[in-house]
């Protein structure tokens, strides 16, 4: 059994949380464009994708920039190492980023002015479908402009929505469409700072932070009933799910479950496979699956049954199981009973 991790190996900002760490002015604010080649969203995970242009400004205000890739940004790494936490919008896409640029992004303490808007607005910033209520937009353009700040270039937003890429357009227009990006956010972390200062509410905005630097990826996410409970939510805030830890043939959807990444082999199909050898050396034997009543066992029924089809219910006697069950002998003595020659045994260590 895994043990606790100690607070000493934690960083600081967890093991000891203080919302005042984001008080004063070592901060830095970040943002990126970059070239975009996996037809979405310029993910960090995704390989194809590349970095294009970086800016960012400490807490004077003052704007730097450096086209390049990720392995060029030596530069605004040292700038991340030298501050006590970064602000950005959306800053689980910027942290991917900063992993792919070498930055160990565990270490970093968060201010994310996308949760601040949503700490400030509440309950508006989402849409009530009792009510038919329209949701409150926390977008960086839609905050800068309740607030009065500049609106984005509509040029060059709408090139990027029609797939348009960075290399393709005047880099100035670039350039200057990052570099407003940074003074926007600057501002309207101030901004939000002192309301969550006065509402009592900064604290709230640290404890969800945190935990930005672990949303920005979740890796190899163990068993098929954690991840069936988890596959929703992850999915609707899209937050990359990487090689989940389950075979479970739902996990393989990528129309479903477009941010989810399965790693082991399909129970399902691993069924299929067991279902032609066992049609090859033994075609006319009984088999007798024993499986275990949850997603895991099911996923070998089908497997089976799509190799069977109408011939299933003739050359199959099936006997389930709980993982609460103390034994499975009566199971046992039905397939027994069915003079099976064959059996499949789709089950977990307990009964395995």
């Amino acid at each position: 059994m895994s043990q606790r991790k100690p607070l000493s190996e934690l960083p600081e900002f967890i093991a000891h949380p203080d919302p005042s760490r984001y008080m004063g002015d070592n901060f830095l604010v970040i943002d990126f464009e970059t070239e975009v080649n996996d037809g979405r969203f310029g993910s960090a995970l995704d390989a194809r994708n590349a970095l294009s242009l970086a800016c960012w400004a400490r807490g004077d205000g003052k704007v730097q920039s450096c086209w390049g890739t990720e392995y060029e940004q030596a530069e605004l790494a040292d700038a991340v190492r030298s501050v006590k936490f970064i602000v950005a919008h959306q800053s689980k896409y910027e942290l991917g980023w900063l992993a792919r640029i070498g930055v160990d992004t565990s270490q970093l303490l968060c201010f994310d002015t996308k949760i601040a808007e949503y700490v400030l607005l509440g309950n508006r910033a989402a849409p009530d479908s009792d009510t038919g209520l329209a949701g409150i937009s926390t977008s960086l353009d839609d905050c800068s402009i309740r607030r009065g700040y500049r609106p984005k270039d509509r040029i060059v937003d709408l090139w990027m929505k029609h797939g348009i890429k960075v290399s393709d357009m005047p880099p100035r227009w670039v350039l200057d469409r990052c570099k407003l990006d940074v003074i926007s956010t600057r501002a309207l972390f101030l901004d939000q700072r002192a309301q969550l200062v006065r509402s009592n509410r900064l604290g709230c905005l640290y404890t969800r932070c945190i935990l930005t630097p672990v949303l920005a990826a979740i890796f190899a996410p163990l068993g098929t009933p954690t991840n069936s409970a988890t596959v929703r939510y992850i999915n609707q805030k899209k937050v990359p799910d990487l090689f989940v830890g389950s075979g479970a043939d739902k996990f393989q959807d990528p129309v479903s479950w477009p941010w989810t990444i399965g790693w082991q082999p399909s129970y399902r199909v691993e069924a299929q496979i067991f279902a032609k050898y066992t049609l090859k050396e033994k075609p006319d034997a009984r088999i007798g699956i024993l499986y275990q009543n949850d997603d895991f066992g099911k996923d070998y029924l089908i497997g089976f049954k799509d190799v069977l089809g109408d011939r299933f219910d003739k050359l199959v006697t099936t006997a389930s199981f709980e993982v609460t069950d103390s034994t499975i002998d009566s199971q046992a003595i039905s397939l027994q009973q069915a003079n099976v020659a064959t059996v499949l045994l789709a089950a977990t260590p307990k009964f395995a």
